[in-house]
């Protein structure tokens, strides 16, 4: 099907079916929001999809509070959630009745089979409770000899290269490089698989999931596309999928080869880890414990499922982990005080140690490492929002009142089943009512503070963030790309010097996830260059 015909779908269909159904009208027409910059087929949503990162919070914090509504297709008026009550209320007291509308399960679906992303309801939490003991603290712990191998394999592929100028920087493109890395560590420490991602070998399946997401959306997504995207929810249930597999777009071509080789590769390690725990060799990669642990839950999970968790798994951990730690670096590049901070605490805990290995416990008990890690999710969120749709007429708690547009006070807010909520957690990290004044400033030493961590409304699963999420739904992977991070961040920062790349100004896009771009080299795609060079120190100090 050619790509207008699925244009010409979405705008019928829609159009159809608000000119048979009467909108109810409710208190969120009220509420305060721009009313200007939108068209009746795209309202806001170029502005929310095109803006860099932090623009949207911005602009919406401050000239409009925590709750904003703002337009989408066809005029449909939708809120912006960054109030803490509200959330709470929306991911934790009501759970599954603020759900994922059925265009984006569909989406779900097509990204990472019909794993733990798509499931809803009663199926997700069967699926959760197989796949906890795989992801729980002991679990991940455990993974840190393997991540060790991908960071030492990385340290010297850097030195090798810093080698052939030492007396100069070398400029580095850390997101490309960690991008590799990380899934090198997915491979290893979850499926006992190697993507060769840091060798450069050409793995088909490698090849599509480096940069899958902002290969797939682009770095600034086509109106055509985010339109497509968005009023798809007017389609019946799968027709979405039906169009995809018939979409031949040229953005569509890495997600359809994604899909294809990492069906087989998925079948070809359950098989063979079916025939280890077979053997009694269940081994501690993810895999593993994940297929032990489906059998011990009602109604286990069958290989559809299992290899739709191997999808899930390899797509969501790796990408924004890596992001994750590139944005670190460039913070640590751009404030030279913070990283010189982290390296003498890096290299204070060697001195009493003996030497650089680190292990996890050690790790969390960094307090430096730690609030440069916090500071970065904080400031750079990697999934910026999170769409529910209201599934029963509902009432949403404010932690703080808004005044509606009417002049009305609103303690809370009546919400219609079918409403669409963007639960900003971006916002909520950039909320100044909760992080204070200097909240958009990256400040690793707030979270040092007497009272850092005590909160009124306590929200997310690590340091009241909502980086991860929150709820039934938060990620279960946290604790696995949290010791990824510390180990990464704490090898590199202690073995290298980063400074910013005079001359090349980064732009963090925001399409769907956050994504570092260069100014001026936007179709070079995902990027950001740093001048790295060795660290030289005494002798006493070198492990």
């Amino acid at each position: 099907m050619e790509y207008s015909k699925t244009i010409v779908a979405v705008v019928v269909v829609p159009a159809i079916w608000l000119l048979f159904k009467k909108l109810k009208q409710s208190e969120v027409a009220d509420i305060r929001g721009p009313d200007t910059s939108w068209s009746f087929l795209m309202g806001h949503l170029k502005l929310l999809w095109h803006s860099e990162a932090g623009g949207v919070e911005k602009l919406f914090l401050d000239n409009y509070g925590s709750v904003v509504r703002f337009k989408a297709p066809f005029a449909e008026n939708r809120l912006w959630v960054a109030d803490p009550k509200a959330l709470h209320h929306i991911f934790h007291a009501t759970s599954y009745l603020y759900r994922k509308s059925a265009s984006r399960r569909e989406m779900d679906a097509i990204i990472a089979d019909r794993g733990l992303l798509y499931a809803d309801g009663a199926a997700h939490r069967r699926q959760r409770k197989a796949m906890m003991p795989a992801f729980g603290l002991s679990a991940s712990r455990e993974l840190l000899p393997r991540f060790v191998e991908v960071v030492d394999k990385s340290e010297a592929m850097w030195k090798d290269l810093l080698a052939e100028s030492p007396n100069e920087p070398v400029e580095i493109d850390v997101a490309g490089w960690l991008g590799r890395a990380a899934l090198d560590i997915i491979g290893n420490a979850a499926f006992e698989y190697d993507f060769c991602a840091l060798d450069g070998t050409e793995n088909p399946l490698t090849r599509t999931y480096l940069n899958l997401l902002s290969d797939t959306f682009g770095t600034t997504p086509l109106l055509s596309d985010i339109f497509v995207s968005d009023a798809s929810r007017y389609l019946p249930h799968g027709f979405m999928t039906w169009l995809f597999e018939r979409d031949t777009s040229p953005g569509r071509a890495p997600m359809r080869d994604n899909a294809k080789y990492a069906r087989e590769v998925a079948k070809e390690l359950i098989d063979a880890k079916r025939q280890n725990i077979e053997n009694g060799e269940i081994g501690k990669d993810l895999l593993g414990l994940l297929m032990k642990g489906s059998g011990d839950v009602d109604g286990e999970m069958d290989d559809v499922e299992i290899a739709s968790q191997v999808r899930t798994i390899m797509l969501a951990g790796h990408e924004t982990t890596a992001k994750t730690m590139a944005h670190m670096l460039w913070e640590l590049a751009k404030n030279p005080e913070y990283q010189t901070k982290l390296r003498e605490e890096l290299d204070d805990f060697v001195a009493v140690k003996g030497n650089a290995d680190f292990t996890a416990i050690e790790l969390e008990t960094m307090p430096y490492l730690n609030a440069v890690i916090k500071e970065t999710l904080r400031v750079h969120t990697s999934v910026p929002d999170i769409v529910r749709e209201v599934s029963v007429d509902d009432i949403l708690p404010l932690s703080k009142p808004v005044v509606g547009r009417s002049g009305k006070a609103y303690h809370e807010i009546s919400v219609p089943k079918g409403t669409l909520i963007h639960a900003s957690l971006s916002g909520y990290n950039a909320n100044p009512a909760v992080w204070g004044s200097d909240a958009r400033d990256f400040r690793p030493g707030r979270w040092l503070e007497p009272g850092a961590n005590k909160v009124d409304t306590p929200l997310g699963i690590y340091g009241n963030l909502m980086t991860f999420a929150a709820g039934e739904r938060s990620c279960i992977g946290w604790r696995f790309a949290l010791i990824e991070m510390q180990a990464f961040i704490a090898r590199l920062v202690r073995e290298f010097q980063f400074e910013v790349v005079e001359g090349k100004e980064i732009r963090i896009c925001r399409p769907g996830l956050l994504v570092p771009t260069v100014v001026g080299e936007e179709d070079k795609g995902v990027q950001l260059p740093l001048n790295v060079s060795v660290v030289r120190r005494g002798a006493h100090l070198h492990s």
